[in-house]
């Protein structure tokens, strides 16, 4: 009869419930790199539109703008820690 082979790779002091996904940490990285992917795009394309087609877009007061989109990005983060907590 030969023992059984231990396969747990957690660490001794981790519970059995506390299993990690691996691919966690990589889904989330995929969607920060869509969600910036997609900003980009969309100012690159404003600015294409406006500037080498000569579309007269609305002009963005930028000195208003840019606040609020720091308070989102906070927000973004607060919220993915908090749901990285939870999970």
């Amino acid at each position: 009869m030969t023992d059984p082979v231990d396969t747990d790779t957690r660490p001794p002091h981790e519970p059995a419930g506390a299993a990690r996904d691996p691919r966690r940490w990589e889904r989330a990285t995929d969607t920060g790199s869509i969600v910036w992917g997609f900003i980009l795009i969309a100012i690159g394309g404003w600015f294409f539109i406006e500037h080498t087609l000569g579309y007269d877009l609305p002009r963005i007061d930028w000195g208003t703008v840019w606040p609020i989109v720091l308070i989102v990005i906070g927000g973004w983060i607060i919220l993915r820690a908090a749901g990285r907590r939870s999970a």
